[in-house]
Formats: structure tokens, C-alpha cells, sequence
């Protein structure tokens, strides 16, 4: 399977079998608004340069989830929107 051409869904799900893990749910997101930083820090951690990340708590609006440990979250390059990397 071609991960280049295969969506969001597709792409976990397809990780998740070559990693015989059941976990429903996984969330999508990009480092920022900025196509062209957003993909250089999406770069960076398929390189293995950049392994966190972390925001402010009170920056979360009432209705979003706040990641946990053992969460499952897609980094997305804006240019492409494909994932590259599961954390």
C-alpha cells in the first residue's frame, strides 16, 4: 500500500495493523497555521530532530480533548496533508 496516496484513515488504519494495535481513536493536526513551518517541524520529526511538543492548558477551548498519555495524535504536513509521523 502506498502511504503517499492513502488519507488519514486509511493511514492509521494501516498503522495499526502492521502494529497489531486496537485503538479507536487517533486525532489529526499540523504544528501551525504557516504551510511553510508547519512542514519544516513536520520534517523535523520524521528526522528524529523534533520528539515533543507541548501547548498551554488553558489555550484548549471547553469542547476540545486535552491529549493524554497513550494518546494517538497524526502529525499532517499542510502542503500535502498526508500524516507523517504517529506520537
Amino acid at each position: 500500500m502506498d502511504v503517499l496516496k492513502m488519507d488519514a484513515t486509511e493511514y492509521w488504519e494501516d498503522f495499526m495493523r502492521r502494529n497489531n494495535i486496537n485503538h479507536a481513536n487517533f486525532d489529526t493536526w499540523a504544528f501551525s497555521d504557516r504551510p511553510n513551518s508547519s512542514d519544516m517541524l513536520a520534517e523535523m520529526v520524521v528526522k528524529g530532530q523534533k520528539t515533543a511538543y507541548s501547548s498551554w492548558f488553558n489555550f484548549y477551548d471547553a469542547d476540545q480533548v486535552v491529549p493524554t498519555a497513550g494518546d494517538y495524535r497524526m502529525v499532517l504536513k499542510q502542503k500535502a496533508i498526508r500524516p507523517v509521523s504517529f506520537n
